[in-house]
């Protein structure tokens, strides 16, 4: 063990340290946080077949254009299906999944930091502890649990799997650019594999996530803090440089963002946004989202899945317009360190990571808030490269000490936050305690709730989400489920009813409208208020103009009250629209013999026997029929 190199326990350590902070994550469940849409409720993950996977390339889904996370998904599903025949979808396979990956990324960031630090040092074993131990606040930092363990965020963890891959290799693209200026003849069939390696990746993350668009950038930024002030550069970043190799492939990777970022509006398109801030509240609002993740690297004890900054509330807030002084100052303060060249190249990274969600332009996660961990996980590059170069600066034990203290109590930090994701329960209540005006984590929880059999528990959920966002639909609809099962009619009806009004695509609350109108009629009907009973039928028609059970019912109710007439012509509609509806032709049949049309009733009841020959009823009201027959 003593003739081991460092890279060797330094590998094991990647390893073995993260699998410690979420292993446990493989035993734990799908949560009911979109898991539901993006995976084991999505029919197209059913079937591998290829219509299944061309309908993830050929058209965004769910409001996102990710056809590789998708493909993922889908293969992940019939590997599932395969390991777990009883079990359509088994979550612990995409558990270890997203943990493999993560493995895999930050054994690709410790190779990309080691080609960062070359020649900074000249101690190599140094270099390779730097660079592990930034890998390492990268694997196990709190922040990166929810992209670690949510399997809905494995699109965040695949797109910086190809982003990680696309940077190492450029970087190595950019090391043969510098030796064939030197050696023109010399590792020039490297330099053009790396270059499409790199390449072929970023397309990838392009296509597993949006949010690989700033690579171009990080790529730039990566290169100025390997080669500063050298000719690659051009010697006190001189323009031409620009338009030269390594830089002039990053063109190529600016002009593959474009369609990208176009379909990724498209696929957002109709989404609600929320509170549209002025555009120079914007960049206030940015400057707080900077602001709260710097925060929250630095002291992450309040990590949670909904943080509720939306524009609206970041807006409404007279922190807004202290906060920014501190990035700015942050910022200003660097300027005058040693070295600050690199440490604002570090910064740069942190913040061009996360800029396409800080609020600059309008998404569709901003009406729940403007900031989430799994945002960061490719801005983390930033802070590793941050603790790998001070590292290697300082050679003081002290600051070695004081880098496996930090380390280590961000690891039991992190493994605290994992176990939050063990079920639903347990994730919902923590997001109410990290902030309790989280209408998600309250209708999650109802959600939660209501299926396990505690629906009194589930009602205050839901009542305490539509408190909070009184426009949410889905809680609505959700509430007046429950005051069904319960026998409130008349109160869910109205929460249906808002749920309608302020989703009419809401095909559900659609659905579930005109059937309580439908069901409180039979129920009045049966307590013989006929009036109040006609009513609820009528509504429910002009709900639903389509509802032959309604028609139908009506016309019991009309019938009863003696109006065969009107009753007949409900009948009628309802045959119409249900032409197989057996119990109105037979409902239908009897009026019309209360009306003294046997032939015509005669007629009606035959029909019930044709579309259901083994309907007693109508055969017994047939037989009566014709021996009425004069």
């Amino acid at each position: 063990m003593k003739n081991l190199p460092p890279s060797f326990t330094i590998v094991l350590m990647l390893i073995v340290v993260p699998l410690i902070v979420f292993g446990s994550a493989g035993r734990y469940g799908f949560v009911g946080w979109d898991d539901d849409i993006h995976v084991y409720n999505n029919l197209y993950l059913t079937r591998l077949t290829p219509g299944n996977i061309l309908h993830f390339w050929a058209t965004p889904h769910e409001a996102m254009y990710i056809p590789v996370t998708f493909t993922a998904w889908t293969f992940l599903s019939a590997f599932s299906r395969l390991v777990s025949p009883a079990s359509a979808f088994d979550p612990s396979i995409f558990h270890h999944a997203d943990i493999f990956l993560h493995l895999i990324n930050v054994l690709l960031l410790y190779g990309i930091l080691k080609l960062l630090l070359r020649g900074s040092s000249r101690d190599p074993g140094r270099i390779e502890w730097a660079a592990g131990l930034g890998a390492l606040l990268f694997a196990i930092h709190p922040l990166q649990v929810e992209p670690v363990i949510w399997i809905s965020s494995l699109k965040d963890v695949l797109c910086g799997f190809f982003s990680l891959v696309a940077l190492g290799q450029y970087l190595r693209y950019a090391q043969a650019v510098e030796i064939n200026r030197k050696l023109p003849h010399v590792n020039r069939r490297k330099r053009r594999r790396c270059g499409v390696i790199a390449t072929v990746a970023f397309g990838l993350a392009l296509l597993s996530k949006a949010a690989a668009v700033p690579v171009v950038a990080l790529a730039w930024l990566l290169v100025h803090f390997r080669w500063r002030d050298s000719e690659l550069t051009g010697r006190r970043g001189c323009l031409k440089a620009l338009f030269q190799p390594p830089f002039t492939l990053l063109f190529l990777w600016l002009g593959m963002t474009l369609p990208v970022i176009f379909l990724a509006a498209f696929a957002e398109e109709g989404l609600p946004l929320g509170y549209i801030a002025p555009l120079w509240g914007r960049f206030l609002i940015a400057l707080d989202a900077i602001a709260f993740y710097l925060y929250q690297l630095v002291l992450p004890l309040n990590v949670g899945i909904d943080y509720g900054r939306t524009p609206e509330l970041v807006m409404s807030g007279r922190w807004l317009y202290f906060i920014w002084i501190f990035p700015v100052a942050l910022t200003a303060g660097l300027l005058f360190l040693k070295g600050r060249r690199r440490l604002l190249i570090v910064l740069g990274i942190f913040v061009i990571g996360v800029l396409p969600t800080l609020g600059l332009v309008p998404h569709g996660y901003q009406v729940f808030s403007t900031v989430a961990d799994r945002f960061l996980y490719l801005s983390m590059i930033g802070p590793a490269l941050a603790l790998s170069w001070l590292f290697l600066r300082c050679r003081k034990s002290v600051v070695t000490g004081l880098c496996v203290v930090i380390l280590g109590l961000l690891a039991l930090s992190a493994l605290v936050q994992a176990r939050y994701w063990g079920d639903n329960i347990t994730l919902f209540r923590h997001a109410l305690a990290i902030n309790p005006r989280s209408y998600m984590a309250n209708y999650n929880l109802g959600l939660t709730l209501s299926g396990e059999g505690k629906p009194e528990e589930a009602i205050r959920h839901y009542e305490r989400a539509i408190e909070i966002k009184p426009d949410y639909g889905r809680a609505h609809n959700n509430l007046g489920a429950i005051l069904t099962e319960q026998g409130r009619r008349t109160l869910a009806i109205s929460h249906y009813a808002e749920a309608y009004r302020l989703d009419p695509g809401n095909g559900r609350a659609f659905f579930n409208l005109y059937c309580a109108h439908n069901d409180l009629g039979i129920k009045l009907a049966d307590a013989g208020d006929r009036e109040e009973a006609i009513i609820q039928y009528r509504e429910a028609i002009n709900v639903n103009p389509y509802y032959a059970e309604a028609y139908n019912n009506l016309g019991n109710a009309l019938a009863a009250r003696g109006e065969l007439k009107e009753a007949s012509a409900q009948y009628r509609r309802a045959l119409r629209i249900k032409p197989d509806y057996a119990m109105a032709a037979n409902n239908l049949g009897i009026a019309l013999i209360r009306q003294g049309k046997q032939d015509e009733a005669i007629k009606s009841f035959v029909y019930a026997l044709q579309v259901n020959p083994g309907f007693t009823q109508a055969r017994q009201n047939l037989e009566r029929a014709r021996r009425s027959l004069p």
